[in-house]
């Protein structure tokens, strides 16, 4: 993607910082993870066609317990960027936000486009591994502060680091659409 900022070498494991297009070694990554649906893979649902070209692991630690989860960063050019989320309480599709939520002073509930979510969680999460491509400067051990919302099966979420804050939306998505989207058993 034209607006790539980090890369992974699928040979080498190399973190590659990308500048107009020219490479930039900045270290070798640890071991790999496997994704379950492969970098490249181009999954096709109602909005059109989707192709993953970034996945990170993250996790958080909440009262003494590791919880960890998946993410793919998928792009498609007239769309732009989604994430496909694989949480131990299923999968999620979201997209950056238009626009700031408003958030209660107590971080209890926020509200977007007339819609309100209450919290469900709010953690520190950690990186623990990224391949693929990037249009932020993401490396593993990047730490952020998470408020994570629901309406129904609507999303709305919360990231904060330490230069920026930024939020997604979106809804659940089943297991079965995600393995048809990309043809996975």
């Amino acid at each position: 993607a034209p607006e790539s900022e980090r890369t992974t070498c699928p040979s080498c494991n190399a973190l590659l910082d990308v500048d107009q297009g020219n490479l930039t070694y900045l270290k070798t990554l640890a071991a790999r993870a496997k994704p379950r649906i492969p970098l490249g893979s181009v999954g096709t649902f109602a909005e059109g066609t989707l192709t993953v070209i970034g996945f990170m692991t993250r996790q958080c630690k909440v009262e003494g317990v590791t919880y960890k989860w998946d993410e793919y960063l998928l792009y498609n050019k007239k769309r732009g960027f989604s994430f496909l989320v694989d949480a131990e309480d299923g999968w999620s599709m979201v997209k950056p936000t238009t626009g700031a939520p408003v958030m209660a002073e107590n971080g209890t509930t926020a509200t977007y486009l007339n819609k309100r979510y209450q919290q469900q969680y709010a953690y520190n999460a950690e990186t623990t591994y990224v391949a693929g491509e990037f249009y932020w400067q993401v490396e593993r051990g990047q730490k952020t502060f998470n408020r994570d919302f629901a309406n129904g099966g609507a999303l709305l979420s919360m990231e904060r680091s330490t230069n920026e804050l930024t939020w997604s939306s979106g809804s659940k998505i089943d297991s079965g659409a995600v393995a048809t989207a990309f043809k996975l058993d």
